[in-house]
């Protein structure tokens, strides 16, 4: 194994240096106190672990981290710190480990045990993985198993980069959106650490530099199967075939996104569900006046009021398919229903009707 030491104390990287002389198969090939030279190095020397301080005056270790993956998304990184609590609880990542200052002959002899086995390991191939967005959020693995999410901070901000697939996000917006109520800095290394988590969630999935990094600015480097990427495909080819709106009824379990409760989230709830709205009651437009029982029908007209329960248009068409269809029960069902929602929830009257009229 080929290993960087980087640190912005000469003492802590001759100590450390010293303990790692007794392991025979790891080799120090580079130590660095200024990170950005280490940086310029990773590519050409392609080490296999960097042992990295977090408190690298004015230099932020998990920044640093993230910047060697971009870099090299195979490198194991584990962080150094001289401070326990802050280990303990920012430190909680999917890293190989961390270490903390002084570093004793004992605990480092866990962390090369863990280097071993994880490097013994071989590396993983892209697999077929895809989402499902509607209602609940899944990231299934190719045995269409969902994916454990970490923490639920790191479920958010994948969820918002995949929704910006298209675009890169800024590291400021990210934090903002993450952590509104933390202080900055405090955030941003809270931030760090998802990112670096997100990467190894990712890397394990198979998927090679998982998250780009450019002047500040972060993008999945991957194209995900989804529901919602076929959802937009429908959309766009204006084809809504009767097996085509069947696959929108698979999609559509319930809202994009309904069990998620971020704050950010409401605008694209809106737009995704109203791009559904819009492909059904088209397909309700063409068939309103069919004099044939349309098969799928019923579940379309269920899932438009399930989006907008107070729709006047997709009520006229769903009673107009109803009654030229002569399913005089179900035009009477869906009168009584819309008539009572309407008194209950907004104090609205319509008169009695007659399944003959």
């Amino acid at each position: 194994m080929k290993a960087f030491i980087v640190d912005d104390e000469i003492n802590a990287i001759t100590a450390l240096n010293n303990l790692l002389n007794d392991y025979p198969n790891i080799e120090v090939i580079g130590t660095y106190t200024d990170p950005y030279v280490a940086l310029n190095d990773i590519k050409n020397l392609n080490p296999d672990i960097i042992f990295l301080d977090v408190e690298m005056n004015p230099h932020n270790g998990l920044e640093m981290g993230n910047l060697y993956l971009d870099i090299n998304p195979c490198l194991e990184i584990v962080f150094v710190t001289a401070y326990a609590e802050y280990a303990l609880g920012a430190f909680d990542i999917n890293a190989i480990d961390y270490l903390l200052k002084p570093v004793t002959k004992r605990r480092l002899q866990k962390t090369m045990t863990r280097l071993e086995d994880v490097l013994a390991k071989p590396k993983p191939t892209t697999r077929s993985i895809h989402i499902k967005s509607f209602r609940h959020f899944f990231l299934y693995d190719e045995n269409d198993t969902p994916v454990r999410w970490r923490t639920a901070k790191v479920k958010e901000l994948f969820i918002y980069l995949w929704i910006n697939h298209n675009d890169f996000i800024s590291k400021d917006t990210l934090v903002e959106v993450l952590y509104p109520d933390k202080y900055y800095d405090r955030a941003l290394t809270l931030f760090y650490t998802l990112v670096y988590q997100l990467r190894k969630l990712l890397s394990e999935q198979g998927i090679e530099n998982p998250v780009l990094l450019q002047n500040g600015n972060y993008k999945l480097n991957y194209e995900f199967k989804s529901d919602l990427k076929r959802l937009h495909e429908i959309y766009l080819e204006k084809n809504y075939t009767e097996p085509v709106v069947d696959e929108i009824i698979e999609i559509y379990t319930g809202g994009f996104l309904e069990e998620e409760s971020y704050p950010w989230i409401h605008n694209y709830q809106t737009q995704n569900d109203a791009m559904v709205q819009e492909i059904l009651d088209a397909y309700l437009e063409i068939h309103k006046n069919n004099t044939t029982i349309i098969p799928n029908m019923k579940q379309v007209i269920d899932i438009l009021f399930s989006i907008d329960p107070y729709s006047e248009a997709s009520f006229a068409k769903a009673m107009s398919y109803y009654k030229t269809s002569n399913q005089l029960d179900m035009y009477q069902d869906l009168y009584l229903s819309f008539r009572d929602r309407l008194k209950d929830d907004l104090g609205i009257n319509l008169p009695s009707i007659s399944i003959y009229e």
